[in-house]
């Protein structure tokens, strides 16, 4: 399972977007502002949810 520093990695906020915090570069990201990082996402999540629910596990 994720560690609590792992999750805090990638969040979202009230604009709707979702930002990567990155530790390395002591920078915050915006993945929603990556138009090809983006797609590639929204392409994994879908498929990601597209093969639970096909194994009949709950999307929720």
């Amino acid at each position: 399972m994720k560690t609590t520093r792992e999750m805090r990695k990638l969040r979202g906020w009230d604009d709707e977007k979702i930002y990567f915090q990155d530790e390395k570069e002591r920078k915050e990201w915006c993945v929603s502002d990556e138009e090809a990082l983006y797609r590639q996402l929204v392409e994994l999540c879908s498929a990601y949810f597209e093969k639970k629910a096909s194994e009949g596990r709950s999307v929720r």
